[in-house]
């Protein structure tokens, strides 16, 4: 019965909340809640039967989600530290999407005296790639793209210098500048219907929930620059990535269908059909080592048949790991201490997935780094560069399909110009491309984001 009693918690987290919110606006004062604790809206649900929208609903005025990834990792360990950077991240756009009306105010985990633990002093280029991220998902709807993050709170402020303030502010100053025009890179695509029912099918199938999808593909380098509702899809354009598109009602997956705004890559579990649906996908993937196994289709245009066949080879991969026993699942009550169980989903099709949803958002675009883009104007597009390793440096080669008239690094590092090159060059020699200017590439830190506005001819 735990979905029904979830449901229940559901109903009394928001009865209580609409207690709170009375008594507190009526003296003029407004209600924060720290209640999505390192979580995004399903695992809220799921853990503890806390539904963000219903709490929003009641009148909270601030959501305040946890987003600690640096710090908890750097206190917890034994991790693995992409998969937990994306996964805290990506509390973010799922967030947002579900309750568009709700305001955030993110956590920036920067020091805690009393727990002993300084991001800011011990890696500096961590937090830098925290708050670059945070602050750059977009909430995409018919009126154009808005910042998913209003603002934050430092845990904790004090005890901060001056001189450290100053170089925190001017990252922030960084991070909050992005207004971008549109999303170049995929927007993943939330259905309320889809979340609802969610809830029952994974107590039954503990299958990927739209949160992990968007995460572990982030930690294969496949990363998504915002989120939209569904009833949106119709007003706008750019890549779209629909989790769990099997769990929308039919009126929604023919939404997804219709949509002519740019590629669409959808998941689906294995009792979806496509074609009783009557749509015609331009390429469809299947994976072939889980019991469970998850489909994919691209829809809105089609992709190379040499990336299609690079899928093929990764989703051929054997792969023999162990399937989730589902005779005896191990519930968890904390995700500061792991996953909620999930089932099996190959390697090969995972690393499949992620370059598929780099494909559809490719159009202008490609890096051998994980990339965010965004477009500010006709002519000039705002990259966020991921570097390759937490301990050493790495280079990021950027290819574009129309010619480069050049690129300002906004970011605080790299210090010197990117190079323009035909292909990567880590030595110190590098070969200047002559003519017109389709390539870069740039030095990236450990564990950090590069930030650069790439002008077009």
């Amino acid at each position: 019965v735990r979905e029904q009693w979830l449901r229940f918690m559901t109903w009394r987290w928001e009865k209580f909340f609409e207690v709170i919110c009375e008594k507190v606006h009526a003296v003029g004062k407004k209600v924060f809640v720290l209640g999505m604790y390192c979580t995004d809206p399903f695992e809220s649900l799921y853990l503890m039967g806390f539904d963000i929208k219903a709490v929003i609903r009641a009148g909270v005025d601030y959501i305040m989600p946890n987003i600690l990834p640096t710090s908890v990792y750097m206190g917890q360990g034994g991790m693995n530290t992409p998969r937990y950077f994306h996964r805290y991240m990506n509390i973010i756009p799922m967030a947002k999407a579900q309750t568009p009306e709700g305001k955030y105010l993110s956590m920036l985990g920067v020091q805690d005296a009393s727990e002993q633990w300084s991001v800011l002093h011990h890696a500096p280029c961590k937090i830098e790639r925290d708050a670059y991220t945070m602050f750059s998902f977009q909430y995409v709807d018919r009126d154009g793209c808005q910042r998913a993050m209003d603002g934050l709170m430092a845990c904790l402020g004090d005890g901060i210098p001056c001189e450290d303030w100053a170089w925190l502010n001017e990252r922030l100053d960084i991070a909050f500048e992005l207004e971008p025009k549109s999303v170049e890179s995929p927007i993943v695509v939330w259905s309320d219907a889809g979340h609802d029912k969610l809830l029952g099918d994974y107590i039954k199938t503990r299958r990927w929930s739209h949160h992990k999808l968007v995460y572990q593909m982030a930690s294969h380098g496949a990363l998504v620059g915002g989120s939209t509702r569904v009833e949106e899809v119709p007003y706008i354009t750019g890549p779209l990535f629909v989790p769990n598109f099997d769990l929308m009602p039919e009126a929604e997956r023919k939404t997804i269908a219709n949509y002519r705004g740019g590629k669409v890559l959808v998941i689906a579990g294995p009792d979806y059909a496509i074609e009783k649906d009557g749509i015609v996908p331009a390429k469809v993937f299947k994976d072939l080592y889980a019991p469970y196994a998850l489909s994919m289709y691209v829809m809105g245009g089609d992709i190379d048949e040499e990336t299609a066949k690079a899928a093929e080879a990764l989703i051929a991969e054997k792969d023999d790991a162990q399937d989730l026993d589902m005779d005896n699942i191990v519930e968890i009550k904390s995700l500061l201490r792991g996953d909620i169980p999930f089932r099996k989903v190959s390697d090969g099709f995972q690393k499949a997935m992620a370059l598929m949803i780099n494909a559809i958002g490719g159009d202008i675009f490609t890096a051998n780094v994980p990339m965010r883009a965004f477009k500010l104007d006709d002519k000039t597009y705002r990259l966020y560069l991921y570097g390759l390793y937490e301990e050493r440096y790495s280079h990021g080669l950027v290819k574009s399909k129309k010619p480069i008239d050049k690129v300002n690094i906004i970011s605080r590092f790299p210090v010197l110009p990117v190079r323009f090159v035909e292909e990567l060059n880590e030595s110190f020699l590098f070969t200047y491309e002559k003519g017109q200017k389709h390539s870069f590439q740039a030095k990236l830190q450990p564990g950090g984001a590069t930030i650069v506005d790439v002008i077009l001819e």
